[in-house]
């Protein structure tokens, strides 16, 4: 009951130089000391100085390692805690128990049952209060407490031998880990060891992975508290959409925003701010600052209504070294005002981001690729941002977006940039929010969050 490519071969030469060196199972002071750093440093739950021998694995230095392990300081199965300590969601707590079946020991299936799915078809022992596998040794003779229509489902999938590892928490049962195996099972002092063991570590890793979901599930609430509905009114066809990263570990930066400016004297109708960025980093720090900035940014173009985008975005940079506030990344500007005979005026700043998109009414579509280092770097600026204008006439369009789209690790950016631009081209004329659905749609399951905001002119 082992994943599979847990042993590779060992060779002489290695064993010799193992034995040279003199360390076995018995406890050196040093490897303590270097185990427990270890430890410390990369926070996780054990941390073991190991040295695979021709019939086992010994741990001359350990910390976290639970019993019977720690006190025998040797075990056959340390692939079991190397791969539990991997686990960052369920989902991979539970690949990892998959890849335990091991056919020369008849085990087909084992499979982590949490106890918020509910459990009525477990065994009372095995959900509550249990320190130990619970196990039917024939379910043909020994349901162990379970309900007939249990034994009878059990049977049906092919069991004939059925465990149970209590998976919890120092406060609460988190669930439990059903083992079937295809023949009666009666298992021994190690086996049992090593279920103990295994149900040790999967709760160690089942707190952990929930721990980590709890916190990437607030950093997405807090996310999308912050993200706006579109301002109606404006004279514009406004549509934003933000689809967090496919990767659940993921929380990032991105943000957009649109804000709705003082009616300009000569037209009597009001420009609007739109923005769009991505703080530098995947965590929730990373989506701490981006509120931090998005909101700043509000306050200074809502008391400086004229200013051009570059000037906006220098007084944030400013504002950020004033308040200590290590906020890096890459954002857009983009103030579009209204003209006459329906056109309207963009004027952009690109601190470093992907280039918007416009498209034309004709369909000519193409790439705004103008821009300036990313914000956040204002020692290393030399020359002062820049801003760009373009004139928009009705049926147009501007489509601004994060590198969620662009940076694919399995698909060349310029393909992806390629694909982005087909297209808004192919559905310019469906309205800003059937242009953003349909780049929803186009980019589905991206690794990296995504933003995107279309800009239309009716």
């Amino acid at each position: 009951m082992r994943p599979s490519g847990a042993w590779p071969l060992l060779d002489q030469a290695r064993l010799q130089a193992l034995l040279d060196l003199g360390l076995t199972q018995a406890s050196d002071p040093g490897m303590e000391r270097y185990a427990q750093r270890v430890r410390d440093q990369i926070g996780v739950p054990v941390s073991l100085v190991s040295l695979v021998q021709a019939d086992q694995q010994v741990f001359p230095g350990m910390c976290g390692l639970p019993d019977p392990w720690a006190e025998r300081r040797a075990t056959r199965l340390l692939g079991i805690a190397e791969a539990l300590n991997t686990c960052r969601t369920v989902a991979d707590l539970r690949r990892v128990l998959a890849s335990f079946v091991d056919d020369s020991t008849g085990l087909f299936d084992a499979t982590l049952h949490l106890a918020t799915d509910g459990l009525p078809h477990l065994p009372t022992r095995a959900v509550a209060g249990s320190s130990g596998i619970v196990i039917a040794h024939d379910l043909s003779s020994d349901g162990e407490g379970l309900p007939a229509s249990s034994v009878e489902r059990l049977l049906g999938r092919g069991a004939r031998a059925v465990g149970y590892l209590p998976v919890r928490s120092a406060a609460a049962d988190l669930g439990v880990i059903e083992l079937l195996w295809r023949r009666p099972r009666v298992l021994d002092q190690d086996e049992e060891a090593m279920a103990s063991a295994l149900s040790a570590y999967s709760s160690q890793a089942l707190e952990r992975a929930l721990l980590l979901e709890d916190r990437i599930s607030v950093a997405h609430q807090l996310q999308a508290a912050m993200l706006t509905e579109q301002p109606e009114g404006t004279g514009l066809d406004l549509a934003a959409s933000y689809v967090p990263a496919r990767a659940e570990e993921r929380v990032g930066g991105d943000w957009y925003d649109a804000l709705v400016l003082p009616r300009a004297a000569e037209t009597g109708r009001s420009p609007v701010l739109v923005t769009v960025g991505d703080v530098t980093g995947h965590d929730i720090s990373a989506a701490a600052v981006m509120g931090q900035l998005r909101a700043m940014l509000r306050q200074t173009a809502s008391d400086h209504p004229d200013e051009q985008p570059s000037e906006l975005l220098a007084r944030l940079e400013r504002s950020c070294v004033a308040f200590d506030l290590a906020a890096t990344g890459t954002a857009v500007l983009a103030r579009v005002a209204p003209l006459d005979e329906g056109r309207w005026q963009l004027v952009w700043t690109n601190a470093g981001h992907p280039p918007p998109v416009v498209v034309e009414p004709d369909g000519t579509a193409r790439l705004l690729p103008e821009h300036d280092m990313m914000f956040g770097y204002s020692e290393m600026q030399t020359e002062p941002r820049e801003d760009h204008t373009l004139d928009l006439s009705p049926g147009s369009a501007v489509v601004i977006y994060t590198d969620g789209i662009t940076d694919s690790a399995s698909v060349d950016p310029l393909r992806q940039t390629d694909r982005l631009v087909e297209v808004v081209r192919k559905h310019r004329g469906d309205g800003a929010q059937a242009m953003v659905d349909a780049l929803r749609d186009a980019f589905v399951g991206m690794s990296d969050d995504v933003v995107t905001v279309v800009v239309a002119v009716p």
